[in-house]
Parts: C-alpha cells; sequence; structure tokens
C-alpha cells in the first residue's frame, strides 16, 4: 500500500490531537525514557469510542458512550523492563509515565 500520509494524518487527528500530543511530544517522552542504561523505548497510544443505541418501534430506549484511552511507555535496560501507563491522554501524562518507565527500567537509579 502507498504511503500518501493520510495513514499518519488519520493516526494524529485520532490519537494525538484530542490529548494535545504531537509528534515532537512523542520524540521527547522517548527521549525522557532512555538513560544511559536503557537500550530500547516505545510509546503506545490507545483511544476507541464506541456508541451504542436500542431503537424500538422508531423510539430509542436505551443509548450509551465509551470511551477507552491511554498511553503507555515501556523502556529496557538489558534483562529488565519498566512499563507505565496513564489513563488520560496529555503531555504531562507521557512524560511521567517515560519518567516511571525509565526508572524502573534503570534500577531506580535515574528517578
Amino acid at each position: 500500500m502507498p504511503d500518501d500520509g493520510l495513514s499518519e494524518r488519520a493516526a494524529e487527528r485520532s490519537l494525538l490531537e484530542p490529548g494535545g500530543l504531537s509528534p515532537a511530544s512523542l520524540e521527547r517522552a522517548l527521549a525522557g525514557a532512555w538513560s544511559r542504561a536503557c537500550n530500547y523505548a516505545d510509546v503506545y497510544l490507545q483511544r476507541a469510542e464506541r456508541e451504542r443505541l436500542s431503537i424500538e418501534d422508531g423510539v430509542v430506549k436505551d443509548a450509551s458512550y465509551d470511551l477507552e484511552q491511554g498511553l503507555g511507555v515501556r523502556a529496557a535496560a538489558g534483562e529488565k523492563t519498566g512499563f507505565a501507563y496513564s489513563e488520560e491522554l496529555g503531555p504531562k501524562q507521557l512524560q511521567a509515565a517515560a519518567r516511571a518507565a525509565r526508572a524502573v527500567a534503570d534500577g531506580n537509579r535515574g528517578a
């Protein structure tokens, strides 16, 4: 499939923008998760919206809306892996998760 930038823009619109995130904030988080001891880091983003309507004889009987979202950062240092998660999407939560994952992977030396 050709990369025309549409899927990248869709990801930004659905995952980054609702939380005030940007590609640059992801890069900063990864930089924050890395240390001298950490040799790998990644970021996970999740956002899913669901709406449900129950209609009977043309009348709405029940309606519900559900939003699941969150972010996670994983940092690895040799055999140790640190993972931190937040149910809120935002730059502060992303940076906090990056620091926490790094601290766990570093064995709390760089917290």
